[in-house]
């Protein structure tokens, strides 16, 4: 864990992906692995891959909540736990806050994914080519391909488009009074 560390402090977050993607498949619990899951999640989110992270740090969080009911069924089945009281809800707080964090972290990766679709749309429009964003990558360009659209995204692409047609016809206009 401590190599990923290293990476994560010198914002080389695709050296640290790399180090949690091989301590995720050396992890010696399964505790271990989901935490290391959750981090591959949070590069891929500091690497602006947004579909894949929400994809896996939605994986956590279901890898979480099973984990969390099948530990408190064998808690039930065993009578009392191994852990005091005190030191079971200190585990719950932080897991709860974890999942929390986790959660938030997953709305503003789909938000992303919303954003540069919608984003992509305005360029397309305003180039009028269809030329895709140079940052982006070959799997982001697919993945927000495939993004559906809801709400203000609609309206915002529905004004951009109406707005650059507006604009090419009163050019077309123009140039066609200065044409007679």
């Amino acid at each position: 864990m401590k190599q990923a560390q290293i990476y994560f402090n010198k914002e080389e977050y695709s050296n640290a992906l790399l180090i949690v993607n091989y301590q995720q498949h050396c992890s010696p619990t399964d505790e271990v692995k989901r935490f290391n899951v959750r981090d591959g999640g949070i590069c891929l989110f500091l690497l602006k891959r947004y579909n894949e992270s929400a994809e896996t740090l939605s994986g956590y969080l279901a890898e979480c909540l099973a984990a969390e009911t099948a530990e408190d069924e064998s808690e039930k089945d065993k009578g009392k736990g191994k852990a005091s009281p005190q030191a079971h809800a200190a585990k719950k707080l932080a897991a709860a806050k974890d999942r929390a964090q986790v959660s938030a972290m997953i709305e503003t990766a789909q938000t992303q994914v919303k954003r540069l679709a919608v984003e992509k749309m305005v360029n397309q429009a305003v180039r009028g080519n269809g030329e895709e964003d140079e940052h982006m990558t070959d799997k982001s360009k697919k993945k927000n391909d495939q993004v559906p659209f809801e709400g203000d995204s609609f309206r915002i692409a529905d004004e951009v488009s109406r707005r650059s047609t507006d604009e090419d016809d009163a050019s077309d206009d123009e140039s066609f009074g200065e044409s007679n």
